[in-house]
């Protein structure tokens, strides 16, 4: 009797675990893999622009893991690379900022693949509801792809930041 007594007395005198802290407010409930790092396509790059400048330009969008550019023979650089996100928001920007993105007068192309498209599709889906339920409702451009102004703000400062930088950086 006693030794069972005793026993009780020890798990009540465990040290309850501290309350988990509160997860911070999203505003939109994020899809499955939006938060898990993403690999996105950039191509058509312009052969005389160097890396550093691609990867300087990708790191504008959101946080970049890695970018990796391909290279051929004697290490010549090609004119694509992968570029891996921290989360789904950055690959969107990238998307959806650098696409057609001119780059010293070329069009630089920036798509993910079927099922990354699939998460970024989730997230405009959810961030349009989120942007209809506001005030400012804009409409699509055809391109299905949605610019708001902050986005050409962005842009605007893209272009200036290609603008400043020496994109011809030799190694």
């Amino acid at each position: 009797h006693a030794h069972a007594h005793a026993q009780a007395q020890a798990q009540a005198r465990a040290p309850t675990p501290p309350p988990a802290p509160a997860p911070a407010p999203v505003a939109v409930e994020l899809p499955e893999g939006a938060k898990a790092p993403m690999n996105v396509f950039v191509g058509k790059l312009p052969l005389d622009v160097h890396e550093s400048c691609v990867e300087a330009l990708l790191k504008q969008c959101g946080g970049v893991l890695k970018w990796k550019r391909s290279v051929g023979d004697n290490n010549v650089p090609k004119a694509f690379g992968f570029c891996n996100f921290s989360d789904a928001q950055g690959a969107l920007a990238e998307v959806e900022l650098l696409n057609e993105f001119d780059l010293k007068g070329q069009k630089i192309q920036v798509k993910t693949g079927q099922k990354e498209q699939a998460i970024l599709d989730d997230l405009i889906t959810k961030r349009r509801a989120l942007t209809s339920a506001s005030t400012q409702t804009y409409t699509a451009p055809p391109g299905g792809v949605q610019r708001t102004p902050a986005d050409e703000e962005k842009l605007s400062r893209l272009r200036t930041f290609v603008s400043t930088i020496d994109l011809s950086l030799i190694h």
